[in-house]
C-alpha cells in the first residue's frame, strides 16, 4: 500500500489506486472506508488522526509511535480488571477466529498478516475500552497523564471518531462483556455518557441497534428514531434562501432546546388576526422556522465532515441525513451577516471568534457534497414560497419600519389617530 503522505508522487499514485480497486460486490460488513479522494482534498487533515492510530489505515506510522507506548500501557491496566486471564484470553481467542470476518469491515485490505492484523484489532480495542472506562472512572485515574491533560484527552476523543480510525463495534461490544465488574450492560452506554456523544444542549437518541462503529454512533446521536424525512417525488423545492433573506420575508427564527440536531422543522400557522400577528411579537401566529441549537467549535468541522464521508460511502442517497442538514445550515449562511442575525436569534453559538470564519466553515462543508435531494425539501418549499410571496415582505417591511418596537408602534398608532381625525374633520367640514 502506498503511504499518501510521503511525496507528491506517492499521493497520485494512491489516489489512482483507491479509484481502481474497486470490489466486485459490496460485503454486508463493510462499514470501514477510506474517504473519497474528492471530499480529502478539501482538507486531509480533518479526516487523518493527529494523537492515536486505531484500525490498518494508518497503523505504523511514525507519528504515532509515542501512543502505541501508550496503547501497551492501558493494555497491562486492563488486564487487571479480570478477576482470572481465562476471560480476557478467550477475547483473544475470538479475535483469531474471526480475523477474516473483521478483515471484511474494512474497504481496503490490509497488507498485515492475519496473526499481526489480529494483535492490532486486540490492542486498539483494549485501548479504546479502557479509555472509556477511565473516563468513567476518573476519579479513580487523577494520575493518568491522559485524563488530566485536555488538548490530549480531547484530542484523543476527536481522533477516536474519524471513518478511517475505526473498529467495528461488534468488537468492542464483545470485549465489554468479557469484564468481570462493569457499570453499563453494553459498551454503547458506555460511551454514549460522555461529551463526544453528547453535544452540549442537543437531545440524543437511543436508537442504536445496527451502530456500524463509534463514528455511525455519533450520526445516531443526531437523528430521532421519530424523524420523519420528507421522500415525496416532489423535486421541485429549489435553493433555500438565505436567513437574512427569510427573516426579510418575515419569517421568524426559534432555537429550539432538547430536540435532536436534525429535527429542524418550518411552521406556517394560520389564525383568523393572522393578518394582524404581523403588527405584534406573536410569533406562534406567523411563518417560524424551528432549530435546534448548533454549537460551532474547533472540532466541529472534523466531527461533521467525517459524518458526511462516512454516509457518501456507506448509506443510500434516500439516508443522506447528515449532508441534507449540512446542505440546510450552508443554504441558511452565505455571508457573515446571516451568522451575526443567527448568533441573535441564538440559533448558533460561535466560539470560533469572528461572523466570517463561520460562514467560510459552513459553506467548505458543501464542497464536493454529492445530493440528489433532500430530507427537509418540504419544509425548503415552504420557506421559498414564503419568501417569494411580495404580500410577505411588504408586511415584514411595514412591521420592521412602523412596529419594530413598542415606541415606534404607538407613535405610528398615534400618527394613523391623528390622520384618520383630520380626515374626519375636512370631511364634516367639507359636507356643512
Amino acid at each position: 500500500m502506498v503511504d499518501a503522505s510521503d511525496s507528491d508522487t506517492a499521493s497520485v499514485e494512491y489516489e489512482f489506486q483507491y479509484i481502481i480497486n474497486i470490489p466486485e460486490t459490496k460485503h454486508e460488513d463493510l462499514c470501514i472506508y477510506r474517504v473519497p479522494p474528492n471530499l480529502r482534498q478539501v482538507n486531509p487533515k480533518a479526516y487523518t488522526p493527529q494523537l492515536v492510530s486505531i484500525g490498518p489505515f494508518h497503523h505504523g506510522k511514525p507519528q504515532f509511535k509515542a501512543m502505541e507506548t501508550q496503547k501497551k500501557r492501558y493494555y497491562n491496566e486492563f488486564q487487571k480488571r479480570f478477576k482470572s486471564g481465562g476471560s480476557f484470553g478467550k477475547f483473544k481467542d475470538n479475535i483469531i477466529k474471526t480475523v477474516q470476518d473483521i478483515r471484511k469491515c474494512y474497504a481496503e485490505k490490509s497488507m498485515l498478516d492475519d496473526e499481526k492484523f489480529a494483535d492490532m484489532i486486540e490492542l486498539d480495542a483494549v485501548f479504546i475500552v479502557e479509555f472509556f472506562l477511565r473516563l468513567n472512572e476518573k476519579d479513580q485515574h487523577k494520575d493518568d497523564y491522559v485524563l488530566s491533560t485536555l488538548w490530549l484527552k480531547e484530542g484523543i476523543g476527536l481522533d477516536l471518531l474519524l471513518l478511517e480510525n475505526q473498529l467495528p463495534i461488534k468488537v468492542l461490544n464483545e470485549l465489554y462483556t468479557f469484564l468481570d465488574e462493569k457499570e453499563c450492560s453494553t459498551f454503547l452506554d458506555l460511551a454514549r455518557k460522555f461529551e463526544f456523544f453528547q453535544p452540549p444542549n442537543m437531545k440524543i437518541s437511543k436508537t442504536t441497534e445496527a451502530v456500524k462503529h463509534l463514528t455511525d454512533l455519533l450520526r445516531c446521536s443526531y437523528i430521532s428514531p421519530d424523524f420523519r424525512p420528507d421522500n415525496s417525488n416532489d423535486s421541485d423545492y429549489g435553493i433555500l434562501y438565505s436567513a437574512t433573506k427569510l427573516r426579510d420575508s418575515g419569517i421568524s427564527f426559534k432555537a429550539v432546546q432538547e430536540r435532536y440536531l436534525l429535527d429542524v422543522d418550518f411552521k406556517n400557522n394560520c389564525c383568523l388576526y393572522w393578518p394582524l400577528s404581523w403588527l405584534t411579537r406573536d410569533k406562534t401566529a406567523k411563518a417560524r422556522l424551528e432549530i435546534p441549537k448548533l454549537i460551532i467549535e474547533d472540532g466541529t468541522e472534523r466531527v461533521f465532515r467525517n459524518l458526511i464521508a462516512f454516509e457518501q460511502c456507506h448509506y443510500p442517497y434516500a439516508q443522506f441525513y447528515i449532508c441534507d442538514y449540512v446542505s440546510l445550515i450552508d443554504g441558511l449562511i452565505e455571508t457573515k451577516e446571516d451568522v451575526g442575525f443567527l448568533l441573535e436569534e441564538k440559533v448558533i453559538v460561535n466560539y470560533l471568534g469572528s461572523n466570517d470564519a463561520v460562514a467560510k466553515l459552513v459553506n467548505s462543508l458543501s464542497r464536493e457534497l454529492i445530493v440528489s435531494s433532500s430530507c427537509y425539501k418540504g419544509r425548503i418549499k415552504g420557506l421559498n414560497e414564503h419568501y417569494e410571496n411580495p404580500f410577505n415582505h411588504t408586511m415584514a417591511t411595514l412591521k420592521s419600519v412602523y412596529f419594530k418596537d413598542l415606541w415606534r408602534a404607538s407613535s405610528t398608532i398615534v400618527g394613523l389617530a391623528v390622520l384618520a381625525f383630520t380626515f374626519v374633520n375636512f370631511f364634516r367640514t367639507t359636507l356643512k
